[in-house]
């Protein structure tokens, strides 16, 4: 059997990918990348899991886990929203690593990559819907969270533009949510509400973010029924 490859393997996504492709059973061996932090399990399908996994740490481990793989997932992702976003530690980890990867997948002729992008790429501030081609940079003053989208972008040129006989699917995902999640704004509406008594109002209420949301509802210990609307 074949050895799958996921970079990013702590984040939600990451933690699904997992799930998903020991489910498959396709795979005899996983390895699972992280630039430092050490392995989580939060879903409670991936303990004990039949394929084996093994796990990596940091740049200099990359050309290893890839050496004799067929397919590479990443969704290894470095994103800072805030005032200040710290574009440095973007640019390494969305663009550095990006060249790495490719460098060290063109070394160990890995057949196919898989890279996560984002949706931010086709949006602007004031809409989300721009109606425009996706291979058409977006030259709009109001892209949002510009450091963190140019080197999304950057990436995907990286990607786009390299000669080699590598198969690239770039795939644009919006915000998730779900089981093992701990760090997205549904997560952050569910502490407040329980710590405030109430939801505060985000957006402006004229469209520019509003999402109503149905789940049952996350919580440290489990799932229960809860309705929000931003």
């Amino acid at each position: 059997m074949s050895t799958l490859t996921i970079f990013g393997g702590n984040s939600l996504l990451g933690q699904h990918v997992i799930n998903a492709a020991i489910d498959s059973k396709k795979f005899g061996t996983l390895r699972v990348w992280n630039f430092h932090s050490k392995p989580e399990i939060r879903l409670e399908s991936n303990n004990n899991p039949e394929t084996s996994v093994e796990y990596f740490n940091g740049f200099e481990s990359i050309e290893r886990i890839v050496e004799g793989v067929n397919a590479v997932i990443n969704v290894h992702d470095c994103h800072d929203f805030s005032v200040k976003p710290n574009v440095v530690e973007m640019e390494e980890h969305n663009v550095y690593f990006i060249q790495k990867l490719l460098d060290a997948c063109e070394k160990g002729d890995v057949r196919s990559l898989v890279h996560l992008s984002s949706i931010f790429l086709q949006c602007t501030s004031l809409f989300p819907n721009v109606n425009s081609r996706e291979l058409k940079p977006l030259t709009s003053k109001f892209v949002p969270f510009k450091p963190y989208v140019d080197t999304k972008r950057r990436a995907e040129d990286l990607l786009m533009n390299h000669h080699s006989d590598l198969q690239i699917v770039i795939g644009r995902c919006g915000g998730i949510y779900g089981e093992g999640d701990v760090a997205s704004p549904i997560c952050d509406a569910i502490y407040l509400s329980d710590k405030l008594g109430y939801l505060p109002i985000l957006g402006d209420r004229g469209g520019v973010y509003q999402v109503k949301v149905f789940l049952r509802g996350y919580r440290r210990q489990g799932w229960a029924r809860a309705q929000i609307s931003l």
